[in-house]
């Protein structure tokens, strides 16, 4: 019996061989597939880490540009705000003259506004009731250099601060609130140079 056991001492020697053969095989692919697995691990996290990197430049400087942004409109609101406030007292001082002044001013828009014809000089009331003593002298004399006339109305026109002017049906609005509507670029463009 000895030779059956020899045998088969030998048939399971081959088969422990054989079985340790298909185990480390078995090993180095399992061992193999986890490199290859950490190896595509590593990639992916590298690859999302450099995505992550570029997500968070990208919503840097977008936050960047956004805070850019709000504070180039804050300035600019604020130079807004300070070029009205500069127009607002350009158009406090001019209203607030002496009577004498105030009147001066108004002969000078009329000089520049008026027409070779017969026309209407409307004022407010608080215009008419400062009427200073020969303001009218004057616009008859400013509106004959013209080669015009123009009457001063005695019956207020619901205006502040200056004049409306009326040929045949067409009004010409010399209010200052509508000079300094109509001039409102130009005045805002000097006012931003004196300041900035």
């Amino acid at each position: 019996m000895a030779g059956i056991e020899r045998i088969t001492q030998e048939i399971l020697d081959d088969a422990s061989r054989e079985a340790d053969a298909i185990l480390k095989k078995a090993q180095e692919a399992v061992d193999a597939k986890a490199a290859k697995a950490e190896a595509d691990r590593e990639q992916v996290l590298a690859g999302a880490r450099a995505k992550a990197e570029k997500d968070a430049d990208l919503y840097a400087e977008r936050i960047v540009s956004q805070c850019d942004r709000i504070h180039r409109e804050a300035v600019l609101m604020a130079k807004q705000e300070e070029i009205q406030a500069v127009m607002q007292s350009a158009y406090e001082k001019l209203i607030s003259q002496s009577t004498e002044d105030y009147f001066a001013m108004l002969e000078k828009l009329l000089e520049k506004n008026v027409q070779a014809m017969a026309g209407l000089l409307f004022l407010g009331k608080r215009d008419l009731d400062r009427l200073p003593a020969g303001f009218k002298e004057h616009v008859s004399l400013i509106a004959r250099k013209a080669g015009g006339s123009i009457e001063i109305s005695g019956t207020p026109e619901p205006i502040e601060n200056g004049f409306i002017l009326r040929y045949g049906g067409i009004d010409e609005n010399c209010t200052l609130g509508a000079l300094f509507a109509e001039k409102k670029e130009i005045l805002e463009d000097k006012a931003h140079e004196a300041l900035w």
